[in-house]
């Protein structure tokens, strides 16, 4: 909320609680210049495995004018880097999400976060439980009939899973822009495949993954020193797969990123994603033959079927270096995929990786520039198809 009011505008937090007891923290930027909020179109913002709300906010400085118009230190009159400030000064009203899990929802109505039980969720449960809640509570807040949706990464992943397994969210996610859209990870070379090691050790104890509270603020400010900045930066390099030349201006806002990744989330909602690495396919969490069958009737857990999607309102972003969801898996995902695509957009730059989707020095002029231009043309089509 600090965040967001230090750029001018106004925020509001939205607890929304689910069918299963998780209570989660939702942010919704308001543009105070905007006196008519009715006619914006909602848009939900869902960030990645390990990131939060904060994910979208902290890549840019910016500010708010007196005209409600937002714009960033030496990209005055172009598209700013902060998706989320873009989004709100464009004739959209920004809602951002948070997983369970992870650093701003960690409340339930019965469980504490110290209880095994509450961290007994993975990708499936936030597709199940989380999307529903969170999209009827914007549709009822808004009065509005569809939902915008943008997702980086595994909120891509979890997209995916509700458009195949709840058809009727085809007509009502409307669109849905994925930021490297993962499904199928046959080709990956992400470091973590040497974490699918130990799978099994992580599904066997659901506890807490990466909430490191005093010792990631503790890093986060050594890391703002002036003489730490450079190694810090190396070591985020590494870990996040990012190539310096499109994030050299992280030297300058380290701390920033630093205490905002990692966000923090559950041993089994990370071992989902390795299990997608281990099986290259799109399946629900796996419980053991006999879990399994208990559960799903059957020995092996069952993919979501992405061929049963129908919705046409899909664009896709995504890069040609990126480490994690290599462009031969988003090859095989739009081969899966039965239905034509809104728009299909491989990022220009051969060298972009997985993060400079949201991150990258200008991701304003090649992402963010791209998806105002998809919403534009998709809300003038849907008022000329009226």
């Amino acid at each position: 909320m600090e965040i967001i009011e230090s750029r001018g505008f106004q925020s509001e937090t939205h607890y929304i609680t689910t069918t299963d007891g998780y209570i989660l923290t939702v942010h919704r930027i308001v543009n105070p210049y905007i006196k008519d909020r009715s006619t914006l179109k909602p848009i939900l913002l869902q960030h990645g495995f390990q990131s939060s709300s904060k994910g979208w906010l902290i890549n840019s400085a910016g500010a708010l004018d007196a005209r409600g118009v937002y714009s960033e230190p030496g990209r005055e009159g172009q598209v700013g880097n902060a998706l989320a400030f873009v989004l709100a000064t464009h004739g959209y009203d920004v809602w951002l999400a948070n997983m369970r899990g992870n650093v701003y929802s960690l409340n339930h109505t019965v469980f504490t976060s110290d209880d095994t039980d509450y961290w007994k969720f993975s990708i499936d449960e936030m597709i199940e439980y989380d999307f529903p809640a969170l999209i009827d509570h914007i549709l009822s807040a808004t009065k509005h009939k569809t939902l915008s949706y943008i997702g980086h990464s595994q909120g891509t992943i979890m997209m995916f899973g509700l458009l195949a397994s709840k058809l009727q969210y085809n007509n009502i996610i409307k669109p849905f822009i994925a930021l490297s859209p993962v499904s199928f990870l046959g080709h990956s070379t992400t470091p973590l495949i040497y974490m699918t090691y130990f799978e099994r050790l992580y599904r066997s104890y659901p506890t807490s993954l990466l909430h490191l509270g005093k010792v990631q603020q503790f890093y986060a400010q050594l890391c703002e020193n002036y003489y730490m900045q450079g190694f810090c930066q190396k070591i985020f390099y590494a870990i996040m797969g990012f190539g310096a030349h499109h994030m050299d201006y992280v030297y300058s806002r380290i701390g920033s990123f630093l205490a905002t990744i990692p966000s923090g989330s559950g041993t089994w909602a990370g071992t989902h994603l390795l299990q997608k690495l281990i099986t290259k396919r799109p399946t629900k969490f796996d419980f053991g033959e006999s879990g399994n069958i208990e559960r799903y009737g059957q020995p092996v857990p069952p993919e979501y079927d992405l061929s049963a999607i129908n919705s046409t309102n899909i664009a896709l972003i995504y890069a040609a270096n990126d480490w994690l969801n290599d462009i031969k898996d988003i090859a095989v995902l739009k081969g899966t995929l039965k239905v034509k695509l809104l728009d299909d957009y491989l990022v220009p730059d051969p060298t972009w990786n997985h993060m400079e989707l949201m991150w990258a020095r200008d991701v304003g002029k090649y992402v963010n520039t791209r998806i105002i231009d998809i919403l534009d043309k998709f809300i003038h089509q849907a008022i000329y198809k009226n």
